[in-house]
């Protein structure tokens, strides 16, 4: 059968075919508006596909479309391969279920693919085989293992200790395109993310339509910061002064200003 994906444009849209299905079918095409995507998720895809890239940082505050634009990609690459197997760590189990556990399986079915996912608690898989682990990181044990994931994306990783990233670092080997994804929210000047390895490092501003890109001197290190603006589901996507994609939320908007203005 053919499926047709989510929002279609006839004058721009990007289509993937599912060789791989478990479920019995042979041939399956999903296509996507590209329309449904923030610059963040065109600058992740590059990242993901670049193979000299080993860690890939996603800084930013609330609506950033950080946490929503990899998910976006993770579930399209699953899509795409029977073995694109990642596993999602927080530093508490317990927070995974309503934070982006919950993304995941939103994204899946407002884009109409329940019937290509199994979506069970603290794991989901393709029809094409590949699959998303969920775990915590509050049991050390839960670490171990990790060879044979494709990416490892660690949400909120501003809560993790050092000690737990370098893990993560050491046992996640073997295969070729392994990634480290870090997702977290702006952190102080004194946090190990910044002691220990923005500082300690230099980086080179690269053009970008999102806030800022940055990588580092040995070429394996990618730094992305977004904020609210870079999300066309709140300012709204515009050319030449016209509405032409996302929606403007005013509220939101006004919200973050209001608090800009008085965050001292």
């Amino acid at each position: 059968p053919k499926f047709k994906g989510p929002v279609k444009s006839p004058k721009s849209k990007k289509s993937f075919t599912l060789d791989h299905d478990w479920r019995g079918f042979q041939k399956m095409e999903v296509e996507f508006n590209p329309e449904l995507f923030n610059e963040v998720y065109w600058e992740l895809e590059k990242a993901h596909a670049d193979l000299s890239i080993r860690f890939i940082w996603l800084m930013g505050g609330s609506s950033a479309s950080k946490t929503y634009s990899e998910v976006q990609l993770t579930i399209k690459e699953m899509l795409c391969a029977p073995d694109y197997n990642v596993l999602v760590m927080r530093k508490f189990g317990s927070d995974l279920k309503d934070s982006i556990y919950a993304d995941f399986k939103q994204i899946i079915i407002d884009w109409g693919l329940e019937s290509v996912f199994l979506i069970q608690q603290g794991y989901i898989r393709c029809s094409t085989g590949s699959y998303v682990r969920f775990r915590g990181l509050d049991d050390s044990e839960k670490v171990k293992g990790i060879s044979g994931f494709k990416k490892v994306i660690l949400e909120e990783v501003n809560q993790f200790a050092i000690e737990d990233f370098k893990q993560v670092k050491k046992r996640l080997r073997g295969r070729p395109g392994q990634q480290i994804i870090g997702i977290f929210n702006p952190i102080s000047e004194m946090h190990w993310i910044k002691t220990e390895i923005f500082d300690i490092d230099t980086w080179t501003e690269l053009p970008t339509k999102i806030s800022s890109k940055k990588i580092n001197k040995a070429g394996n290190s990618l730094i992305f910061k977004s904020n609210y603006k870079d999300n066309y589901f709140i300012v709204g996507k515009w050319k030449n002064g016209k509405l032409v994609g996302g929606y403007v939320d005013q509220h939101v908007i006004d919200d973050f200003e209001s608090d800009k203005e008085h965050d001292y």
